[in-house]
């Protein structure tokens, strides 16, 4: 069965972290999202050129090493395609705008049998009753349009887990096939990995070898190592905090198979909690706990890479923290409901977000590698593109909107300067008292992540 939501008194004796953190990178590195921002522009001539007028974005599928193309490998499936999306409207011309439909993704998961790795599939997205489907809506504005075209893709991690390569695709009414518009590699980052589903814990005193690629490469680098050459699974590695998932009380242990950790189906009617409690009380500083269901933050609901989400916090000797729903920062929650068979069916869908996946990541405070050093500019107009790139950067990789705009102009200026707000982008029902404290949590470095998965499609 699959979670959702459903509102009834919370408890728990956790500390939220109530400010974003992002990990700085120690080594140099391209971001996805960067090597996105410099694509947009290029998809946008491309659907310019052959006539384009409304395009949407659809769920990327990834393929991790020896494994094969997924569209639910992590967060990052459907991340990938809100933040292209992002990226093309600041890429847009404001006396010519090429038409971005808002979450085409979520908009397909309505349609049945959208698929576009099918013509049948294909056809779905742009024909309802032998007519043109005109229900799509626009990321700003209130029109409701057809859409002319849609853009996807695949991501490929390399075997060493040091870079991603990204084919964008597009197809149209009647396409035979996708057409690759784009190729582009980025260099791999810690929030990528993690975003991927990938499990890792970052234990024990590096050796020699080991640490001689922190000094040239920073601690990321030998994460990643660390997350290739997995032999035990981090929920069983003697984890600084471990996470205890309960069906009516009840402790459901994990089911570890080759290198994957799962555990069965709660029933429906079932209450499910998650407890997180510190195991590592060796050092005093704190332990900070990014707990996602289904893609989404149990803090304020977010869709963001872990780094930037807020933290659950454990400090030294902390009693376990219970969590029973998702928590927000106005002092609500909303309980976890495990759906019908019939609900869990349709949250199955292509294009729906990370249903069935538990994702745990642990930060250790004051435990980030050092900063990357300030770049040169040889001229004025480097350092005006790394400031404007930089900008747009950061609004592509929280991927989400500010809200509604009339117009693609105020709809960018909305997007640069917009801070996500505290609460999430669904509305599960109604809201009940629940008890939160503030935290400081300085210089939070990642030493595990986990992927757990709770339900498989029938």
């Amino acid at each position: 069965m699959n979670l959702s939501f459903l509102a009834r008194r919370g408890s728990g004796a956790l500390l939220a972290v109530l400010a974003s953190l992002a990990l700085t990178p120690a080594a140099r590195a391209v971001p996805l999202e960067r090597e996105l921002v410099r694509q947009a522009q290029r998809i946008v001539k491309y659907c310019q050129d052959k006539g384009y007028r409304n395009i949407g974005v659809l769920k990327f599928r990834i393929k991790r090493p020896e494994e094969s193309f997924t569209d639910r490998a992590g967060p990052l499936n459907s991340n990938l395609a809100s933040r292209l999306e992002i990226a093309l409207i600041l890429a847009n011309e404001d006396n010519k705008p090429l038409g971005i439909i808002k979450n085409a993704s979520a908009a397909a998961e309505k349609i049945r049998g959208a698929n576009h790795l099918t013509a049948d599939g294909r056809m779905a997205l742009f024909v309802e009753g032998g007519r043109p489907r005109a229900d799509y809506a626009l990321a700003w504005g209130e029109n409701k349009v057809s859409a002319d075209a849609f853009i996807t893709g695949e991501v490929v991690i390399n075997e060493e887990l040091r870079q991603v390569t990204v084919i964008l695709q597009a197809f149209d009414q009647g396409a035979q096939r996708l057409e690759t518009v784009s190729r582009f590699t980025a260099e791999m980052q810690l929030a990528t990995l993690i975003e991927t589903g990938a499990s890792f814990h970052f234990k024990g005193v590096p050796n020699k070898k080991e640490s001689e690629l922190v000094k040239s490469a920073g601690k990321e680098a030998l994460a990643l190592r660390r997350a290739k050459r997995i032999e035990v699974h981090p929920v069983a590695d003697d984890p600084p905090v471990e996470l205890v998932i309960k069906y009516d009380g009840r402790v459901i242990p994990y089911e570890i198979r080759n290198g994957q950790a799962a555990i069965p189906e709660p029933l429906q009617g079932q209450e499910v909690t998650f407890e997180l409690v510190r195991k590592d009380n060796s050092i005093k500083e704190k332990y900070g706990v990014v707990l996602m269901v289904n893609g989404q933050n149990t803090l304020d609901m977010e869709r963001l890479p872990p780094q930037r989400c807020r933290k659950w916090v454990l400090s030294q000797n902390a009693p376990k923290g219970v969590l029973r729903g998702f928590y927000l920062e106005n002092k609500v929650a909303r309980e976890f409901r495990i759906a019908s068979p019939a609900e869990s069916s349709e949250n199955e869908v292509k294009y729906g977000e990370n249903y069935g996946q538990i994702s745990f990541t642990v930060f250790r405070e004051n435990y980030a590698p050092e900063p990357e050093p300030l770049p040169l500019f040889a001229t004025d107009a480097e350092r005006q593109r790394e400031q404007t790139e930089a900008e747009a950067e950061r609004a592509v990789s929280r991927g989400l909107y500010p809200g509604s705009a009339q117009d693609l102009a105020t709809l960018k200026a909305q997007l640069r300067r917009f801070t996500p707000p505290v609460k999430g982008l669904i509305e599960p029902g109604p809201e009940v008292p629940a008890v939160l404290q503030r935290a400081t949590f300085e210089s939070p470095g990642v030493v595990m992540s986990a992927t757990i998965t709770y339900y498989r499609r029938k």
